[in-house]
């Protein structure tokens, strides 16, 4: 860490020395609190401590030292793709430099009126959080800053706003609500938390904690409960601009606990069962937060499957583990390795199973779309067929916004299973099909790295698509003579009732007549 803050540092006082610093904006000691170049046009650097995609994509946060007074909000007007182009990316860690206006807004020292943004180095990484006790937070110095606070107890739980109270027993300090960056923490059902980080935000000199996703959030104790345990989304969210660096880099989409030697434990229902996927001789599940919604959902594999008892879809467990990713080409699953046993703790009815999102086919060619359905059930509708005969897939579908493809990762789908699933048509409308997101196999360049795995036959429901014609028939069945009587036949199927039928012929090259 010392190492990287030393490159930070020096990359940064090469940029001050021809600049303003964010300690000249911030620094003031009247009592009002306002910049002393209050309504003034500067060009400032610093390391992105919240990117802009966090927060709706038109502020960010930049911060030139690892102390007091060095942060600072940037209002950039409009999506920060208006500012830098749809290729670049500007990202939590990266070096930038931004030209604007000093403005006071609501007692909030910010830069607004941008006319120019530069990513001067990418990947930089950030300055570590600065741990502060909770009372201290009610400060202008750290406005802006990126901030920790430890060991503090959920004070308020809803201040009816959103926002959420933590205190380390030295005075109480909000935290922001998720309508800003959603981070996935229910503060209701929590007693404490370990620690929780997040940008200092000044609302009317009322200073809020903004987290920027899941990970910066460690929850402590639920009520009630006596373990400790890592919520689901906290694994498996990213940042979205490493979303956005994943079709590049075929990396950037890994769970920031992957290759970090701890134990965790996770709790959950499950909604994938044991024994109907393919595992190889392997076992595999998948696991749900009871919110649902996204990041909510992660897989766990085993390559012994006698490890694992029988689990059902509803079954609520608690497992202890650690985080992997199998990557397979261009994908990377997260997957929840088990350490120890699997505790049967209760069942859920069918009602209170997690719900399965509605969803374009359209979300599954991108990562900043896909990533955070990943093991998640999710439902397309109205959809057409588009190919039926994708090698490894059941078919490829399209509601209208982009295809994506259905896989037979299930034994009640799968030939491999000696089943005889009919596929329809291509052109057929599919009312709707159900399954769970698998990020497995595939390209970006072709947008097929993530696909939809039907559990049953039944999670694919045919519409009203076209009549399928079948057994086509004639007799004779070599070319008839003038003098012949010619019988023609064919199977019409079809989810509608039909009313009549024609058929149509011709004779030579003239009209067609129908009968």
């Amino acid at each position: 860490m010392k190492k990287s803050v030393i490159l930070i540092s020096a990359l940064l006082f090469a940029l001050a020395a021809f600049g303003t610093t964010i300690r000249d904006i911030q620094y003031t000691a009247d009592a009002s609190g306002d910049s002393p170049l209050n309504g003034q046009t500067v060009t400032v650097s610093g390391i992105v401590t919240g990117e802009p995609y966090a927060f709706g994509g038109n502020t960010m946060y930049i911060q030139d030292a690892p102390e007091a007074w060095s942060g600072i909000l940037v209002y950039l007007d409009s999506h920060v793709s208006e500012l830098v182009g749809e290729s670049v990316i500007v990202a939590e860690g990266d070096s930038v430099t931004v030209t604007g206006t000093v403005e006071e807004y609501n007692k909030l020292t910010r830069i607004s009126d941008v006319s120019s943004l530069v990513v001067e180095a990418d990947t930089v990484g950030c300055y570590p959080p600065i741990t502060v006790p909770t009372d201290s937070l009610n400060q202008e110095k750290y406005e802006g800053c990126l901030v920790r606070v430890e060991d503090v107890v959920i004070s308020t739980p809803d201040t009816n706003g959103g926002e959420w109270g933590v205190d380390d027993g030295s005075g109480e300090v909000f935290v922001d609500d998720e309508s800003n960056a959603p981070y996935y923490f229910w503060p209701e059902e929590y007693e404490d938390c370990l620690s929780v980080t997040g940008l200092l935000h000044d609302d009317n000199s009322i200073y809020k904690i903004r987290p920027r996703l899941a990970w910066d959030i460690v929850g402590g104790y639920k009520t009630g409960e006596s373990k400790i345990y890592t919520r689901i989304q906290r694994i498996q969210q990213v940042r979205y601009s490493d979303l956005l660096k994943t079709p590049q880099d075929y990396e950037s989409d890994k769970s920031y606990f992957d290759g970090i030697d701890t134990t965790l434990n996770v709790k959950g229902i499950v909604t994938m069962p044991t024994g109907i996927s393919y595992a190889g001789d392997g076992i595999k599940f998948i696991l749900a937060d009871e919110h649902s919604g996204p990041w909510s959902a992660i897989l766990s594999y085993n390559a012994d499957a006698a490890v694992y008892p029988d689990l059902l879809a509803g079954d609520v467990i608690e497992m202890s583990g650690y985080v992997d990713e199998f990557t397979r080409g261009n994908s990377n699953m997260t997957e929840f390795f088990l350490v120890g046993d699997i505790q049967l703790t209760g069942t859920v009815p069918v009602e209170a199973m997690p719900d399965t999102a509605r969803i374009p086919t359209a979300d599954m060619r991108h990562p900043v779309t896909a990533e955070q359905w990943g093991n998640s059930f999710v439902k397309i509708e109205d959809a057409f067929i588009i190919d039926n005969d994708r090698e490894f897939y059941i078919f490829e579908v399209d509601d209208g916004s982009g295809s994506c493809l259905i896989g037979y990762d299930s034994d009640s789908l799968a030939a491999r299973a000696g089943n005889d699933f009919m596929r329809a048509p291509t052109g057929t409308v599919l009312e709707s099909v159900t399954g769970w997101v698998y990020h497995h196999h595939g390209s970006y360049e072709d947008s097929s790295t993530y696909n939809i795995n039907p559990l049953y036959q039944d999670d694919i429901v045919v519409g009203e698509g076209p009549v399928m014609l079948l057994e086509a028939g004639r007799r004779p069945a070599n070319v008839p003579e003038s003098t012949h009587d010619v019988t023609v036949s064919i199977r019409a199927f079809t989810t509608r009732g039909i009313d009549t039928a024609t058929v149509y012929y011709k004779v030579d090259d003239g009209e067609f007549t129908g009968i």
